[in-house]
């Protein structure tokens, strides 16, 4: 979140020119590709931050969603473009993380139970995304909830499970 504010702050100058930004994280991966790219080698890792929000579209978390689902989605792109060069990319994907995300993000008390009881602390999500990443892995999942959901988003049409967690409230 800060990461994001000063990266917007120090860069706003820079992307003047662009004119349809959907968020901040667009100023952030565009950051990778304009500025670090060009100078990695081999071997060398670009880590971006998604989320499980990413495998399916989340009401009264949409914009949320939607923006990891761009990340999401860069970032499996991006992997391919730099396969050539070596260079790879991983997303990290973790479901709720034991942050004050929530605090800020939900106000209204709309948070899934079930977001409750799979929370993550961040020095394992980190440690996880980390060793995913020097194994080569593209998306880096820590929660094994949040895998088997990661499956069920691929498998079960977005509608029915759209349905079902009308009643998870």
């Amino acid at each position: 979140m800060f990461a994001g504010f000063l990266c917007l702050k120090l860069f706003q100058p820079f992307f003047k020119h662009f004119i349809i930004v959907p968020t901040k994280y667009f100023y952030i991966n565009i950051l990778n590709a304009v500025l670090c790219i060009p100078y990695m080698r081999k071997n060398s890792r670009i880590i971006q931050l998604a989320s499980s929000a990413a495998f399916m579209p989340q009401p009264y978390f949409a914009v949320y969603a939607a923006s990891k689902s761009y990340v999401y989605s860069f970032s499996r792109a991006l992997s391919e473009e730099l396969r050539s060069r070596r260079i790879y990319v991983t997303a990290v994907c973790p479901g709720p993380v034991d942050t004050p995300f929530f605090d800020i993000a939900e106000k209204d008390g709309k948070t899934l139970s079930i977001k409750k009881l799979t929370l993550a602390s961040p020095e394992k999500v980190v440690e996880r995304a980390i060793a995913d990443s020097f194994h080569k892995k593209k998306i880096s999942v820590y929660n094994p909830y949040i895998r088997a959901f990661h499956v069920l988003a691929k498998i079960v049409p977005h509608q029915w499970i759209l349905f079902i967690m009308r009643f998870l409230k």
